[in-house]
C-alpha cells in the first residue's frame, strides 16, 4: 500500500513536471524567436534547457524505480531493496510507452531461480504438528526433572 501512495505521488509529481517542461520549453522557443542578442540571456536560456534536461533524468529515475518496485513487489519479492538493486546491476532499465520496464518479467523470474529465498513461497504453508501426549499415562512417563529423566535411563537399560 505504501509503495501506491508513493506511486501516486511520483505521478503527481510528473504530471506537473510535464506541464512545467511544456510551458518553459515554450518560453524557451518564444525567446529564441525573438531574436535576442543579450548574452545573460543567452546563458538564462542555456541554463534553463539544462535544468529541464536534470529534472528529466530526475523524473524519468523516478518512474523506473516505481515500476520496479511495484513489478517486485507483485512478484512476491521479500527484500525489495536487495531486488531492485539486482536488477538494475544487469544494465540500464528502460520504460515502453505503457509504463512497464522492458523484459523485467524475464529479468524477475531470472531472479526467483538465482534467489528463491527472496520471494515469497507459492501455496500453502507448511504446517509442522507437535501433539501433546493423549492420556496421563503417556504424559507421566516423560520426567519433570534432570534427575528423574537420568533415572529412567539407567531403569530402561537395566
Amino acid at each position: 500500500e505504501n509503495l501506491d501512495v508513493r506511486y501516486g505521488k511520483l505521478k503527481t509529481e510528473f504530471d506537473s513536471l510535464k506541464v512545467q517542461h511544456g510551458e518553459s520549453t515554450a518560453l524557451i522557443e518564444q525567446m529564441k524567436k525573438d531574436g535576442a542578442d543579450n548574452a545573460a540571456l543567452q546563458t538564462q536560456i542555456k541554463d534553463y534547457e539544462d535544468r529541464i534536461a536534470q529534472l528529466e533524468q530526475q523524473l524519468n529515475e523516478a518512474q523506473v524505480d516505481s515500476a520496479l518496485q511495484l513489478a517486485l513487489r507483485d512478484a512476491k519479492g521479500l527484500d525489495l531493496d536487495y531486488l531492485a538493486f539486482k536488477v538494475k546491476e544487469k544494465g540500464t532499465l528502460i520504460l515502453d510507452d505503457s509504463g512497464k520496464i522492458k523484459g523485467l518479467d524475464d529479468t524477475i523470474a531470472a531472479l526467483k531461480t538465482q534467489f528463491p529465498n527472496q520471494f515469497a513461497k507459492q501455496g500453502k504453508p507448511e504446517v509442522r504438528e507437535n501433539l501433546l501426549p493423549k492420556s496421563d499415562e503417556e504424559r507421566s512417563s516423560e520426567p519433570e526433572t534432570l534427575a528423574g529423566a537420568i533415572q529412567q535411563h539407567y531403569e530402561k537399560h537395566e
